[in-house]
């Protein structure tokens, strides 16, 4: 498949370079051409809902709850239509300047009051449905639940409280708050089914400060995904989207090593899409023109996390492998594979 650019000046989406070998001193780099580089690798197209019924997003506010329910999610393997298909990467945590871009399509709810009726009624009704068991829902997408957590405690514990009750297939907390550890008792309640997803956009403290102001510290989240998994609960760091983190080649090494030091499993994304009909909205966003600003061209690329898993798939190969798993019947494959 063809891939299209986003042409902003001083942009080219030409070749890239990545070390291989060993971290030590002495690697030789290694010329790495779009060719090489397969965006449609199972890794990078699996998510933690892709072989659900559909995917649940709540997002809680001071003043209430949203409720989202998405039923047409890519599906790794399958030939789907690109323009329509919700890909991993829409269902992670997003920034302040990203949180209406690229947002998967599906039904949308708002609840400023009984909240919490709402989302029972929501959740029974997957149930009765019979779907809730093979559902996911992603606590956190758009706000995150323990962001100003004085002013939503509430609302946040008593969703929690809710998902415990119902359990669905799996539920993915995503934050970058360490006020996570507060829901520990929850987290530990659903055992395997439970999964923190952290976004590391950098590993650069001054990056994360300047392109996503106002957010937890790096070393404040890294200390949260050590806390979570001491206590045995599953961590996923979300590399995405991706913000300058150093040289694009050699630090993407450190990048990568320092992903693995804290995760159980590990996620990357990027700002850019490939449709060229993304670019317009794509250059609207504060972030994006701070980059611009900068001359950080190489993060608004298409699939600008390449480098960093690539030095993954070096470092912890099987971390970038979601434990999901497909239970589609040979029926079901065989249409797909017509």
């Amino acid at each position: 498949m063809k891939h299209a650019s986003v042409g902003f000046d001083g942009f080219s989406p030409g070749r890239g370079r990545v070390e291989t070998g060993d971290r030590g001193g002495g690697a030789e780099p290694t010329e790495v051409s779009g060719s090489q580089f397969d965006p449609n690798e199972k890794e990078l197209v699996t998510g933690w809902a892709s072989y659900a019924s559909n995917a649940v997003c709540i997002n809680t506010y001071p003043n209430g709850i949203t409720i989202s329910v998405h039923d047409d999610l890519f599906r790794p393997g399958e030939t789907v239509s690109e323009a329509r298909s919700i890909r991993p990467h829409q269902f992670y945590l997003r920034l302040k300047d990203t949180k209406e871009y690229q947002l998967p399509h599906g039904r949308y709810y708002l609840y400023r009051e009984h909240y919490r009726e709402a989302l029972e009624r929501r959740l029974q009704q997957l149930h009765e449905q019979g779907i809730l068991k093979s559902s996911v829902v992603y606590f956190g997408t758009i706000s995150d639940p323990f962001s100003s957590f004085h002013k939503k405690f509430d609302i946040t514990m008593s969703c929690l409280e809710l998902l415990e009750h119902y359990r669905p297939e799996r539920v993915v907390v995503q934050t970058r708050s360490p006020m996570v550890i507060s829901a520990l008792p929850v987290l530990k309640s659903l055992g395997e089914a439970g999964v923190v997803g952290i976004p590391i956009e950098s590993r650069l403290e001054r990056a994360l400060l300047r392109y996503a102001p106002g957010l937890p510290k790096l070393g404040e989240r890294l200390i949260a995904a050590d806390g979570l998994r001491k206590q045995g609960i599953t961590v996923n760091l979300v590399a995405s989207p991706i913000l300058p983190y150093g040289d694009m080649y050699r630090d993407a090494w450190d990048f990568a090593a320092l992903l693995d030091a804290h995760a159980d499993y590990i996620s990357v994304g990027c700002l850019a899409g490939s449709r060229a009909e993304e670019e317009h909205r794509l250059k609207s966003l504060p972030v994006v023109k701070k980059l611009v600003a900068d001359k950080q061209y190489r993060c608004l690329r298409p699939h600008a996390y390449r480098h960093v898993y690539f030095a993954l798939k070096v470092l912890a190969p099987e971390k970038l492998v979601l434990p999901v798993r497909d239970r589609r019947g040979p029926r079901q494959l065989a249409m797909f594979a017509a």
